[in-house]
Protein backbone atom coordinates (compact mmCIF):
# COMPACT_ATOMS: atom_id res chain seq x y z
CA UNK A 1 0.00 0.00 0.00
CA UNK A 2 0.95 3.21 -0.34
CA UNK A 3 1.12 6.03 -3.32
CA UNK A 4 0.33 4.94 -6.53
CA UNK A 5 4.09 6.08 -8.04
CA UNK A 6 5.90 4.58 -4.88
CA UNK A 7 3.92 1.14 -5.16
CA UNK A 8 4.41 1.23 -9.06
CA UNK A 9 8.22 1.79 -8.34
CA UNK A 10 8.89 -0.97 -5.68
CA UNK A 11 7.63 -3.75 -8.04
CA UNK A 12 9.68 -2.69 -11.04
CA UNK A 13 9.14 -1.92 -14.36
CA UNK A 14 7.72 -5.25 -15.27
CA UNK A 15 4.93 -4.76 -13.25
CA UNK A 16 1.03 -4.89 -15.50
CA UNK A 17 -0.97 -1.64 -14.60
CA UNK A 18 -4.49 -2.33 -14.55
CA UNK A 19 -6.70 1.14 -14.32
CA UNK A 20 -10.82 1.50 -14.02
CA UNK A 21 -12.86 4.45 -12.65
CA UNK A 22 -14.15 4.04 -9.01
CA UNK A 23 -11.78 3.73 -5.78
CA UNK A 24 -10.05 0.73 -4.24
CA UNK A 25 -11.45 0.84 -0.65
CA UNK A 26 -11.21 -1.50 2.27
CA UNK A 27 -13.91 -4.06 2.67
CA UNK A 28 -17.10 -2.64 4.45
CA UNK A 29 -18.66 -3.91 7.63
CA UNK A 30 -21.65 -4.83 8.91
CA UNK A 31 -22.38 -4.46 12.55
CA UNK A 32 -25.76 -6.74 12.47
CA UNK A 33 -27.00 -9.38 10.06
CA UNK A 34 -28.98 -12.50 10.13
CA UNK A 35 -27.50 -14.56 7.13
CA UNK A 36 -29.95 -17.16 7.95
CA UNK A 37 -32.83 -15.26 6.96
CA UNK A 38 -31.78 -14.14 3.34
CA UNK A 39 -34.33 -16.39 1.58
CA UNK A 40 -36.61 -13.93 3.85
CA UNK A 41 -35.87 -10.82 2.02
CA UNK A 42 -39.40 -10.59 0.59
CA UNK A 43 -40.60 -9.32 4.25
CA UNK A 44 -38.36 -6.56 3.60
CA UNK A 45 -39.94 -4.88 0.51
CA UNK A 46 -43.01 -3.96 2.55
CA UNK A 47 -44.48 -1.84 4.34
CA UNK A 48 -45.91 -2.74 7.84
CA UNK A 49 -47.88 0.18 10.43
CA UNK A 50 -45.84 -0.93 13.25
CA UNK A 51 -43.34 -3.25 15.14
CA UNK A 52 -45.60 -5.91 16.14
CA UNK A 53 -47.64 -5.97 12.93
CA UNK A 54 -44.63 -7.51 11.05
CA UNK A 55 -43.03 -9.46 13.90
CA UNK A 56 -46.58 -10.95 13.52
CA UNK A 57 -45.77 -11.85 9.51
CA UNK A 58 -42.08 -12.37 10.12
CA UNK A 59 -43.14 -15.05 12.49
CA UNK A 60 -45.45 -17.00 10.17
CA UNK A 61 -42.54 -16.55 7.71
CA UNK A 62 -40.51 -17.66 10.01
CA UNK A 63 -42.21 -21.12 10.49
CA UNK A 64 -42.54 -22.01 7.02
CA UNK A 65 -38.65 -22.33 6.58
CA UNK A 66 -36.19 -25.03 6.44
CA UNK A 67 -33.05 -24.66 4.67
CA UNK A 68 -31.65 -22.45 6.93
CA UNK A 69 -28.04 -22.90 6.16
CA UNK A 70 -28.63 -22.74 2.28
CA UNK A 71 -30.15 -19.15 2.57
CA UNK A 72 -27.43 -18.27 5.15
CA UNK A 73 -24.82 -19.60 2.13
CA UNK A 74 -26.68 -17.13 -0.11
CA UNK A 75 -26.70 -14.51 1.82
CA UNK A 76 -22.83 -14.27 2.50
CA UNK A 77 -22.63 -14.46 -1.49
CA UNK A 78 -24.53 -11.32 -1.63
CA UNK A 79 -22.75 -9.18 1.14
CA UNK A 80 -19.03 -10.65 -0.15
CA UNK A 81 -20.81 -8.83 -3.80
CA UNK A 82 -21.62 -5.73 -2.03
CA UNK A 83 -18.17 -5.36 -0.87
CA UNK A 84 -18.45 -6.53 2.58
CA UNK A 85 -15.69 -8.51 3.98
CA UNK A 86 -16.92 -8.47 7.80
CA UNK A 87 -20.02 -9.45 9.15
CA UNK A 88 -21.51 -9.75 13.11
CA UNK A 89 -24.16 -12.41 12.10
CA UNK A 90 -27.13 -13.32 14.43
CA UNK A 91 -27.81 -17.17 13.97
CA UNK A 92 -30.75 -19.19 15.50
CA UNK A 93 -30.20 -22.48 13.79
CA UNK A 94 -27.15 -24.45 14.52
CA UNK A 95 -26.74 -25.47 10.72
CA UNK A 96 -26.17 -21.98 9.92
CA UNK A 97 -23.55 -21.49 12.85
CA UNK A 98 -20.19 -22.17 11.02
CA UNK A 99 -21.68 -20.43 7.78
CA UNK A 100 -18.73 -17.53 8.54
CA UNK A 101 -15.98 -19.30 8.92
CA UNK A 102 -16.19 -21.93 6.07
CA UNK A 103 -17.13 -19.27 3.53
CA UNK A 104 -14.12 -17.24 4.92
CA UNK A 105 -15.57 -14.31 5.88
CA UNK A 106 -14.17 -12.40 8.72
CA UNK A 107 -16.28 -11.34 11.94
CA UNK A 108 -18.62 -13.04 14.91
CA UNK A 109 -21.50 -15.52 14.48
CA UNK A 110 -23.68 -14.72 17.67
CA UNK A 111 -25.91 -18.00 18.49
CA UNK A 112 -29.18 -16.39 19.54
CA UNK A 113 -31.46 -16.87 22.53
CA UNK A 114 -34.62 -16.15 22.33
CA UNK A 115 -38.40 -16.78 23.98
CA UNK A 116 -37.10 -18.54 26.57
CA UNK A 117 -38.95 -18.95 29.83
CA UNK A 118 -36.59 -19.29 33.07
CA UNK A 119 -37.82 -22.64 33.18
CA UNK A 120 -37.14 -23.10 29.55
CA UNK A 121 -33.71 -21.99 29.51
CA UNK A 122 -32.51 -23.97 33.13
CA UNK A 123 -34.49 -27.06 31.33
CA UNK A 124 -32.96 -27.26 27.61
CA UNK A 125 -31.83 -23.82 26.74
CA UNK A 126 -28.37 -23.70 29.13
CA UNK A 127 -27.25 -27.10 28.24
CA UNK A 128 -27.98 -26.76 24.44
CA UNK A 129 -26.39 -22.88 24.03
CA UNK A 130 -23.09 -24.66 25.73
CA UNK A 131 -23.28 -27.54 23.25
CA UNK A 132 -23.63 -25.32 20.17
CA UNK A 133 -21.14 -22.95 21.38
CA UNK A 134 -18.77 -26.12 22.37
CA UNK A 135 -19.29 -27.68 19.25
CA UNK A 136 -18.50 -24.70 17.16
CA UNK A 137 -15.05 -24.00 19.14
CA UNK A 138 -14.37 -28.15 18.68
CA UNK A 139 -14.59 -27.70 14.71
CA UNK A 140 -12.03 -24.69 14.87
CA UNK A 141 -14.73 -21.89 14.61
CA UNK A 142 -13.55 -19.88 17.05
CA UNK A 143 -15.17 -16.78 16.02
CA UNK A 144 -18.20 -17.21 18.39
CA UNK A 145 -20.30 -15.76 20.65
CA UNK A 146 -23.68 -15.44 22.39
CA UNK A 147 -26.43 -12.90 21.64
CA UNK A 148 -29.54 -12.50 24.37
CA UNK A 149 -32.30 -11.70 21.85
CA UNK A 150 -33.81 -8.57 23.74
CA UNK A 151 -35.01 -7.65 26.96
CA UNK A 152 -38.92 -8.35 25.61
CA UNK A 153 -38.25 -11.79 24.24
CA UNK A 154 -36.33 -13.20 27.46
CA UNK A 155 -37.06 -13.58 31.01
CA UNK A 156 -34.50 -10.98 33.25
CA UNK A 157 -32.89 -14.05 34.65
CA UNK A 158 -32.13 -15.67 31.32
CA UNK A 159 -30.98 -12.53 29.98
CA UNK A 160 -28.75 -11.61 33.27
CA UNK A 161 -26.84 -15.36 32.61
CA UNK A 162 -26.73 -15.38 29.18
CA UNK A 163 -24.64 -12.48 29.53
CA UNK A 164 -22.67 -14.15 32.21
CA UNK A 165 -21.97 -17.32 30.42
CA UNK A 166 -20.61 -14.82 27.23
CA UNK A 167 -18.59 -13.32 30.04
CA UNK A 168 -17.33 -16.47 31.88
CA UNK A 169 -16.53 -17.51 28.52
CA UNK A 170 -14.67 -15.02 27.66
CA UNK A 171 -16.85 -14.65 24.09
CA UNK A 172 -18.56 -11.62 22.68
CA UNK A 173 -22.34 -10.66 23.23
CA UNK A 174 -24.63 -8.55 21.04
CA UNK A 175 -28.59 -7.79 22.02
CA UNK A 176 -31.19 -6.17 20.15
CA UNK A 177 -32.12 -3.32 22.10
CA UNK A 178 -34.60 0.28 21.91
CA UNK A 179 -35.82 -0.95 18.19
CA UNK A 180 -39.03 0.67 19.00
CA UNK A 181 -41.46 3.00 21.01
CA UNK A 182 -43.20 0.01 22.27
CA UNK A 183 -40.41 -1.37 23.74
CA UNK A 184 -40.01 1.01 25.24
CA UNK A 185 -43.47 1.35 26.86
CA UNK A 186 -42.92 -2.61 27.44
CA UNK A 187 -39.58 -2.05 29.40
CA UNK A 188 -40.92 0.76 31.69
CA UNK A 189 -44.58 -0.27 32.33
CA UNK A 190 -44.85 -3.55 30.96
CA UNK A 191 -47.57 -2.09 28.82
CA UNK A 192 -48.42 -1.05 25.01
CA UNK A 193 -48.83 -3.20 21.90
CA UNK A 194 -45.50 -5.45 22.38
CA UNK A 195 -46.10 -5.94 25.90
CA UNK A 196 -49.49 -7.89 24.44
CA UNK A 197 -48.00 -9.43 21.84
CA UNK A 198 -45.92 -11.12 24.23
CA UNK A 199 -48.64 -11.68 26.73
CA UNK A 200 -50.67 -13.54 23.66
CA UNK A 201 -47.89 -15.33 22.89
CA UNK A 202 -48.27 -16.98 26.44
CA UNK A 203 -45.12 -15.57 28.12
CA UNK A 204 -46.88 -13.03 30.76
CA UNK A 205 -44.13 -14.75 33.12
CA UNK A 206 -41.64 -12.96 31.79
CA UNK A 207 -39.94 -11.19 34.91
CA UNK A 208 -40.72 -7.63 33.72
CA UNK A 209 -44.72 -8.64 32.39
CA UNK A 210 -45.01 -10.27 35.76
CA UNK A 211 -43.45 -7.43 37.60
CA UNK A 212 -45.10 -4.44 35.76
CA UNK A 213 -42.11 -3.20 34.06
CA UNK A 214 -38.63 -2.21 34.98
CA UNK A 215 -39.21 1.58 35.65
CA UNK A 216 -35.78 2.47 33.24
CA UNK A 217 -35.58 2.66 29.59
CA UNK A 218 -34.42 -0.71 27.56
CA UNK A 219 -30.91 0.87 27.33
CA UNK A 220 -30.38 0.73 30.88
CA UNK A 221 -32.23 -2.35 32.00
CA UNK A 222 -30.25 -5.40 30.31
CA UNK A 223 -27.18 -4.40 32.40
CA UNK A 224 -26.16 -7.19 34.73
CA UNK A 225 -25.92 -6.40 38.10
CA UNK A 226 -23.54 -8.15 40.89
CA UNK A 227 -25.02 -9.12 43.89
CA UNK A 228 -23.71 -5.02 45.39
CA UNK A 229 -26.42 -4.01 42.64
CA UNK A 230 -23.71 -2.10 41.03
CA UNK A 231 -23.53 -2.78 37.01
CA UNK A 232 -20.90 -5.57 36.65
CA UNK A 233 -17.58 -4.23 35.03
CA UNK A 234 -17.45 -6.42 31.81
CA UNK A 235 -14.29 -7.81 30.35
CA UNK A 236 -12.51 -6.06 27.36
CA UNK A 237 -12.76 -9.10 25.34
CA UNK A 238 -16.86 -9.38 25.91
CA UNK A 239 -18.30 -6.77 23.67
CA UNK A 240 -21.84 -5.95 22.93
CA UNK A 241 -22.95 -4.26 20.06
CA UNK A 242 -26.80 -2.85 19.77
CA UNK A 243 -29.09 -3.15 17.15
CA UNK A 244 -31.64 -0.55 17.24
CA UNK A 245 -31.93 3.34 18.78
CA UNK A 246 -35.58 4.44 18.84
CA UNK A 247 -36.40 5.21 22.08
CA UNK A 248 -37.67 8.38 23.13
Amino acid sequence: MGRFDEVRRDLGAGCTVVEWPGALIPGLVNAHTHLQYTDMADLGTRSYPSFEAWSKVFAADYANRRAWRQSAERGLDAVLRAGTTAVSDVVTHVEALDVLATGGLHGIAFWEVIGMRYTDWADRGRQRTVESLDSAVASGNGGVGLSPHAPYSLDGRVLTEVSALSRARRQRGHIHLAESRAEYEYVVRAAGPLADFWRNRGYGDFSLLREGGAGTSPVAWPIPRSSTGSPDARATTNVISIAGCSTP
